[in-house]
């Protein structure tokens, strides 16, 4: 299942950079879980989507699939592929090469393999649950940065950065880090963390395809993945938390005020 998963991240990012300077159709998601936050899809998006969820069924056939861009299945016993076909999709429709392929696989509700790719950069982030993390096959492993005034964070807040009690917690976040950054792409923000580029990852709002290959890298790489609560992360948590460790007790102090509004 390795390599196959391997291949698969690839042969979809292959598949989105032949995609790029055609004509993108773009539309707004604000229903269900976007109600207060409309996200952006494109028909790449559909696209990859519906490649990447016929390889799996094409090779197994009784597994199950919980894509971004599709109605959600009931997630329980036995295989679930977790996929998010493009990680940035924002980015991507408007040319910026911060963009990602997440995919992982789950048994029983436990993640067992991640993958993340990002196809303009051929970094391949990997890891099998109990074997370590990778980048291109190179093994990887979360910074030793304790000081959270010489640490880099990133986050995205979308809409959400309208909740003024959420302002105050970023913006306390931004006075205590030696840089607040935004990058855009969740998966690849995570693994930034996982390969020590970045000390940590604050997501306030989160589904589950946006970090579930990524979070299984970064606890492979050492670090640490929690929800704002501190308490293990979970397939329903949308406040996440991912950390080099160190830093981790230092950071969920400073977001906790707010885990009324994001639980």
């Amino acid at each position: 299942m390795e390599d196959f998963l391997k291949t698969l991240v690839k042969d979809a990012g292959k598949k989105i950079l032949d995609k790029v300077g055609s004509k993108i159709k773009i539309e707004y998601k604000d229903e269900g879980i976007y109600k207060n936050y409309p996200q952006l899809v494109s028909n790449i998006d559909i696209e990859i989507n519906r490649f990447i969820i016929n390889c799996i069924k094409h090779k197994f056939p009784n597994h199950a699939v919980h894509s971004e861009e599709v109605e959600s299945i009931n997630i329980s016993d036995g295989y679930v592929w977790i996929v998010d076909p493009i990680d940035g999709s924002t980015h991507f429709s408007r040319g910026i090469p911060s963009f990602s392929v997440s995919i992982a696989l789950m048994k029983d509700e436990k993640i067992i393999l991640g993958a993340v790719y990002a196809p303009v950069y051929d970094k391949l982030f990997f890891a099998k649950k109990g074997f370590g993390a990778s980048e291109n096959d190179k093994p990887i492993t979360v910074s030793k940065v304790k000081e959270l005034d010489k640490a880099i964070i990133a986050s995205s807040v979308y809409q959400s950065y309208k909740i003024r009690k959420l302002q105050d917690t970023f913006l306390a976040l931004a006075e205590n880090v030696k840089n607040l950054r935004m990058f855009a792409s969740s998966a690849l923000d995570m693994c930034y963390v996982a390969s020590g580029r970045i000390d940590g990852r604050v997501f306030a709002n989160s589904e589950i395809w946006d970090h579930a290959a990524a979070a299984l890298i970064v606890e492979e790489a050492g670090g640490k993945v929690t929800d704002w609560k501190s308490s293990d992360w979970s397939l329903k948590s949308t406040s996440i938390l991912a950390s080099n460790r160190e830093l981790h007790s230092t950071l969920i102090n400073i977001l906790n005020s707010n885990i009324e509004i994001f639980g």
